[in-house]
């Protein structure tokens, strides 16, 4: 069976089965009290049994293992459209977990329940979407909340508003992109806006491209190098996300830009002989600030330069700071791309810094 992506003309509603809510919820999640939203990418085939998934978006690391035990258990069952089944297809859906204090402890849980009716208004492509949403608090329905979402071809700001009011609502990706193309293209504003609501709902590619012709536009400026950066970093394009942040150093730094820029630097630091100079420059315009030091420390150590990076993590240390914690964080993202310094480096946190072994990764 072939798959389609659900797009603004063929949306599919999302429906629950409801059998195994209650067990599927993990009681750890209820004994931490966590509460937050997850957004998920979810594929279901044409009986609404869940294929795959992916976490996009999560407010909490214990709140994912709740949300795929939830997919687990949980059915999707996409209607007919214009007649006909809905084959596979993929869709949003904001999970919303928390947990609420009954009169004997912690015994009940929240779950927000989210149905969608697409309202097709051709040829225009617009599409309004008639909601509600079921709040369950333990075993019972204490809430019933109905209403209309604004037609996707609204201003974007208003659009932002009411998804503002709407926490739970589910989204289907393209549903509130692609009509959201602002009318007035003169405004360099309500394109950029474009742009980062393009990035958000992670299309980097077609972020990239607007942004690029705001760019070619309007000249270079700092938000837009900005926003770049993070699209390139979605795809991977690890030399212009650095180029980005070189940039904004020489165009007025600020601490949130100095910060990344000494971040990638040490990234690319093998391969790149600028890149370290520029480590080595920050280390010592803000030679207080433990992560710009800690950066330094990466970058000398991707250099197999391991007296000087151990004489950095000391310094952090003198701050007051915790170099293993630089350390071990700078080996995590590394040893999957055969990091040179990774063998030295836990051989420095284990004898100079006395670091337990079972700390070290």
């Amino acid at each position: 069976m072939g798959s389609t992506t659900i797009l603004s003309q063929d949306t599919l509603p999302v429906r629950w089965d409801y059998s195994d809510l209650y067990v599927s919820y993990p009681a750890e999640a209820r004994d931490h009290q966590l509460e937050g939203t997850v957004v998920v990418w979810v594929r279901v085939d044409e009986r609404g049994n869940v294929k795959s998934w992916r976490i996009v978006n999560s407010m909490s690391d214990p709140l994912d293992s709740a949300v795929i035990s939830g997919i687990r258990s949980l059915r999707f069952k996409p209607r007919a459209i214009n007649g006909r089944a809905v084959a596979n297809g993929e869709a949003y859906v904001r999970f919303s977990f928390g947990g609420h204090y009954g009169g004997h402890g912690l015994d009940q849980y929240e779950h927000a329940v989210v149905n969608y009716n697409a309202l097709l208004d051709m040829p225009e492509h617009t599409i309004g979407v008639l909601y509600y949403t079921e709040r369950f608090y333990g075993r019972g329905r204490v809430r019933f909340i109905h209403g209309d979402i604004e037609r996707a071809r609204t201003d974007y700001d208003i659009a932002r508003k009411r998804g503002c009011e709407l926490p739970w609502y589910g989204k289907v990706q393209h549903d509130l992109v692609d009509p959201l193309l602002p009318h007035d293209t003169t405004s360099r504003d309500s394109l950029m806006k474009y742009a980062q609501l393009l990035s958000e709902y992670q299309l980097p590619l077609e972020a990239l491209d607007m942004l690029l012709r705001i760019m070619a536009k309007y000249g270079e400026q700092q938000d837009v190098i900005l926003e770049l950066a993070k699209c390139y970093g979605f795809v991977q394009d690890w030399q212009k996300k650095w180029d980005m942040y070189r940039w904004c150093i020489q165009h007025g730094d600020t601490t949130t830009s100095v910060r990344l820029a000494a971040s990638w630097a040490a990234y690319l630091a093998r391969d790149d002989r600028s890149a370290v100079e520029l480590c080595e420059e920050l280390a010592d315009k803000y030679p207080d600030d433990q992560n710009i030091q800690g950066n330094y420390g990466l970058a000398l150590l991707t250099l197999e330069r391991y007296a000087e990076a151990t004489a950095i993590y000391q310094r952090i240390e003198d701050m007051e700071g915790d170099p293993s914690y630089y350390m071990l964080s700078d080996l995590k993202r590394h040893i999957g791309i055969g990091f040179p310094g990774k063998d030295k480096a836990r051989e420095i946190l284990r004898d100079v810094f006395k670091i337990p072994v079972l700390y070290i990764p």
